[in-house]
């Protein structure tokens, strides 16, 4: 008997718990979908392509910067939707439809996650029903994916989470392959995005210069740095690590003090920004021994933390991530709390830099939490 009645308390508790939860963030609820969003979203890593600039690019007019999640109605349907330059996701839904309020959030996330190559438009039945009669729509949640006049994959319900990653990855699919093409019409936010993935890759020479001629369009367009802060902040971060890592340490200075001056709420909540910056003051700043010598003190004595910090901050000004990572989970492991958390501090930089989908972040996270919480 008390077996049952703990039985009978504890799934009661889990189930006010979830459906609290579920009042925030409706796809905790969703069957199927409450560990979706990792595994969808690793339909995006698609590799780069080399960006190159031509005279088609130069005359583009970036002087608009409409949201890649919006409502769409008739006035907007034609230039949103069907004269598009990226694949739109259209969503159908209604208000009262509990499995649309599921499935919303989760094409929102992946789609902000794709970096200017998706965008979606949701579309109320409700509200627009001759709309919804022209386009067929019977079911809820309806979802098709538009491009170039043809509807490249479409789906109705809550499909698994398989399905929903194969989708997803024949609209990015038909997008790489339109740019390929028509490498001009990739939009400004996946080209920048584009760069500094290129950056990281080793690429500065191309990458600054589609930086460069990106930027010099942005500021001739708009004179105030208010306008598009996102992208003239990340076209600055790349061109200051590129100047770094070719060696000079004066032009990357002065691009830091730049986004700093313009741009320093970019950098408090764009990583990209802030990670660049914080490789390029490292490199400025890097200790003065050798990687040989910290290795030896390191290898003398375990304990010495102080140069273990070091040779991990060394590692990294040479791009030799693993090992970097490495070392500050030996400090974490061994003084978790040493100079205010330097360890700790450091590998979440470091992760940073790498970028949230790179396979040493997601294990090293792993790890390092693992190791605050013995």
């Amino acid at each position: 008997m008390i077996r049952v009645h703990n039985f009978l308390k504890s799934f009661y508790i889990r189930k006010k718990a979830a459906n609290f939860i579920g009042k925030f963030y409706p796809p905790f609820l969703a069957r199927n979908y409450s560990s979706s969003l990792t595994p969808i979203a690793t339909c995006l890593n698609f590799k780069p392509k080399k960006i190159t600039i031509t005279r088609n690019f130069l005359r583009r007019d970036f002087s608009t910067n409409e949201s890649f999640v919006f409502e769409v109605n008739m006035e907007n349907f034609q230039k949103n939707v069907i004269s598009s330059k990226i694949p739109v996701i259209l969503d159908c839904y209604a208000s009262w439809c509990q499995p649309c309020k599921q499935l919303t959030p989760v094409l929102e996330q992946v789609v902000r996650q794709a970096g200017g190559k998706l965008a979606l438009a949701k579309l109320d039945v409700d509200a627009h029903p001759q709309m919804a009669r022209q386009l067929g729509i019977q079911t809820l949640p309806t979802v098709a994916c538009l491009f170039q006049g043809k509807t490249v994959d479409r789906f109705t319900g809550i499909p698994p989470t398989g399905q929903l990653k194969a989708f997803f990855s024949k609209a990015l699919e038909a997008y790489e392959k339109y740019t390929k093409e028509n490498p001009e019409e990739q939009s400004p936010e996946a080209m920048v995005k584009d760069a500094l993935q290129s950056i990281k890759e080793g690429n500065t020479e191309t990458s600054a210069e589609v930086l460069r001629k990106f930027y010099s369009i942005l500021i001739e367009q708009d004179k105030a740095p208010s306008k598009e802060p996102e992208l003239k902040a990340r076209c600055l971060a790349g061109l200051a690590l590129c100047s770094a890592k070719n060696g000079d340490m004066e032009e990357a200075k002065k691009l830091v003090a730049s986004i700093k001056a313009s741009y320093s709420s970019q950098i408090a909540i764009d990583t990209e920004v802030s990670s660049a910056i914080y490789q390029v003051e490292l490199m400025e700043t890097e200790p003065a021994e050798e990687i040989d010598d910290l290795a030896a003190a390191v290898q003398k004595d375990a304990e010495n933390h102080d140069a273990r910090y070091k040779l991990a901050q060394k590692l990294v000004a040479h791009q030799k991530y693993a090992e970097a990572v490495e070392h500050t989970l030996q400090i974490v492991k061994r003084a978790k709390h040493w100079n205010n958390d330097a360890g700790r501090t450091l590998a979440i930089q470091i992760f940073d830099i790498l970028g949230k989908d790179h396979e040493l972040t997601k294990t090293g996270r792993k790890r390092l939490t693992a190791l605050l919480f013995i």
